[in-house]
């Protein structure tokens, strides 16, 4: 098969009808699209979108095999969750004090209550689904025994000062097992002090491989490839996040590694697992189990056991055009105004950028860092790569390093290597789509129902549509997005529930709806006030005296002189709908700007975010040019000297 793609968003594979090898292709075309959200991934299978899911979330498991029965598919997974351990902390350096926080663990009851069930309780260090597992050999020390926790931690002298519990915050899940651990450790040991260190991934993981942690952190580890010794070696090897090593055990993996037959490897490792679970540094909790569910159009599925791992791609690099303009002879005074605002946006640029830079360069975390996840990387590529991305200069010289690109033209480059303006130019046309099409909304629905409320001042239609606007501006954005998604998106099946498949207008006139909904109510209750106020101005009543019809009055005079403030706020958020449709692009799984900086914000990509910001910073001032070049045609009292 070929096709093409675009970057975190879809890949389109087509049939290739010159292939001649043994298994020919039984589909014309097959897409993968990539959603940032699980939850989303789900509904929009759910609403006939797309036809195969292979992460379900797990709180969401009974809802798909009521809806999806027998197209509903639980199978192990090759990942585990552990509690990792700070041995360079005193306090965790007695073994007995391990185990008494493993036991006082309800596995069963927290994968029940959190995961439905779909995880299962870890008995080994080692997933369930792999050659060479042995059921049960954590033993006793994997089983709830809050009793006999609580007198292993009496017999290690108990525990000084509180528990800190790290994890990561890009699954809400973590939180609530963390807080789930919490609860037990209180009740199980009588340790009341457990607080939480919540960050993200990209701040996570220098604290972690830094040896920095004060308190036990969520581990986890997937499957590169089906062995004992991935997890061991992975986990336990030199390096290892714990600061943990013993000799025996490093002997015994290295004897494994090289033995002759299958068997024998297993039987090595199966000793070196031994003392790893003896020692307890890393205390398993659960095994992952993978949720697949499919739609009618799917035949025959055949599910491989094992996930893959990510691919690094280095984008090939770009030469952005050149863009020059030239003033000619003396402007006329339009012209002059427009000249001197635009000289005024440069300082506002500047200040803009550099604000955005230092916010991104004071972030705690590494960058390089966060595009590992969990792995720890080898100090020298660290090095290097900081030194190649300008991350070991002072935030002044890496800011005048910026300028002088912008100046020429380039806006930086992700730490992937692809331009920030190639990352721009394939997702500008759905930030923009979605932005015009809110703010047609806006536009034609907040001045109508303004108008209608205002010309019934005191009837139902006016208390209905203050009483609506004042429920919309209350709501959060994100909850008007999911409920629009499940009412009008899959159960009344009105409008796509994400993604872009369907084209303009279809696949945005829901998210242009959710995004515009805030502005929709703040510009009909604008619209409202400033016609009732006009209506009792002097003018109008002089009008009505020499004749003039009420519809004449409002339509000619009191309507365009009541849009000034209005047109004010609809020119400003124009350029605030471009640069606020991160949660609706989250939303809606719409591969456009918002989506971008929002990644590139959790990874920490500060050449990405700035030169975005930079872009949305112009937009912004074009913005407010306009709206005040509209002034004077909206108000001929108005004049731009």
């Amino acid at each position: 098969m070929d096709g093409d793609w675009q970057h975190n968003q879809r890949i389109d594979l087509r049939r290739a009808d010159g292939y001649t090898g043994p298994r020919p292709p039984m589909a014309d075309a097959v897409h993968f699209r990539i959603f940032t959200s699980k939850d989303t991934a789900f509904t929009e299978l759910r609403a006939g979108h797309i036809d195969f899911v292979t992460n379900v979330p797990a709180a969401r498991a009974y809802e798909a095999k009521r809806t999806f029965g027998r197209r509903y598919s639980v199978r192990p997974s090759g990942t585990m969750d552990y509690l990792g351990l700070p041995l360079w902390d005193a306090r965790y350096r007695n073994p007995d004090v391990r185990r008494a926080l493993s036991m006082a663990i309800d596995r069963a009851g927290i994968t029940r209550a959190i995961y439905n069930e779909v995880f299962t309780p870890a008995d080994s260090l080692v997933a369930a689904m792999i050659p060479g597992h042995r059921a049960g050999a954590c033993g006793e020390t994997c089983t709830y025994q809050p009793a006999k926790a609580r007198e292993l931690l009496d017999r290690a002298g108990g525990f000084a000062g509180s528990v800190e519990l790290y994890f990561a915050n890009s699954d809400p899940t973590y939180e609530q097992w963390m807080t789930a651990v919490a609860n037990e450790l209180r009740q199980n040991l009588g340790i009341h002090d457990v607080v939480f260190r919540k960050m993200s991934g990209a701040d996570l993981g220098p604290i972690l491989n830094g040896h920095k942690a004060s308190g036990p952190y969520r581990q986890n580890w997937v499957i590169d490839y089906p062995s004992v010794q991935n997890y061991l070696a992975g986990l336990f090897g030199p390096g290892n996040r714990m600061g943990w090593s013993n000799p025996a055990f490093d002997d015994l993996l290295a004897r494994g590694n090289a033995a002759a037959t299958e068997q024998e490897s297993i039987t090595l490792y199966h000793r070196a697992e031994d003392i790893a679970l003896a020692d307890l540094p890393l205390i398993p909790l659960w095994n992952w189990q993978d949720q697949t569910a499919w739609s009618t159009r799917v035949g025959s599925v055949l599910l491989d056991p094992y996930v893959g791992g990510c691919t690094w791609t280095r984008c090939p690099s770009g030469t952005d055009p050149d863009h020059r303009t030239d003033l000619q002879g003396a402007p006329p005074p339009m012209g002059r105004y427009i000249a001197r605002r635009l000289l005024y946006a440069v300082p506002v640029l500047l200040a803009t950028t550099f604000l955005i830079h230092t916010l991104v360069f004071v972030l705690p975390g590494d960058p390089i860092q966060g595009l590992a996840g969990d792995r720890p990387v080898p100090p020298a590529v660290l090095a290097e790569l900081r030194s190649r991305y300008h991350l070991d200069e002072p935030l002044f010289s890496q800011y005048l390093d910026y300028l002088r690109g912008l100046f020429s033209g380039d806006l930086g480059r992700t730490f992937t290597g692809q331009p920030v303006a190639d990352v721009i130019a394939g997702r500008w046309q759905v930030t923009l789509r979605l932005g015009l099409t809110a703010w047609f909304f806006e536009a034609v629905l907040g001045i109508a129902f303004g108008v209608w409320a205002a010309l019934r001042k005191g009837r139902w239609v006016d208390s209905a549509v203050l009483a609506g606007t004042t429920l919309v501006i209350a709501v959060p954005v994100y909850v008007v997005g999911y409920l629009a998604q499940l009412f009008l998106g899959v159960r009344l099946g009105w409008f796509p529930v994400s993604g872009d498949d369907g084209g303009w207008p279809s696949a945005y006139l829901l998210p242009g709806l959710v995004l515009a909904s805030f502005g929709v109510a703040y510009v009909a209750r604008l619209t409202r006030s400033s016609l009732l106020e006009n209506l009792r101005a002097d003018y109008v009543r002089t009008a009505g005296a020499k004749g003039l019809s009420r519809r004449r009055i409002i339509v000619l005079h009191t309507l365009r002189n009541s849009l000034i403030p209005v047109a004010t706020f609809l020119g400003i958020e124009l350029g605030s709908l471009m640069a606020g449709a991160v949660v609706t692009e989250y939303i809606f799984n719409l591969p456009g700007i918002g989506q971008q900086v929002f990644q590139a914000i959790q990874l920490h990509e500060g050449p990405t975010v700035v030169g975005i910001t930079t872009v949305l910073v112009l937009v912004f001032c074009l913005a407010n040019l306009l709206v005040d070049v509209l002034y004077g045609l909206l108000d001929p009292r108005i004049r731009h000297d």
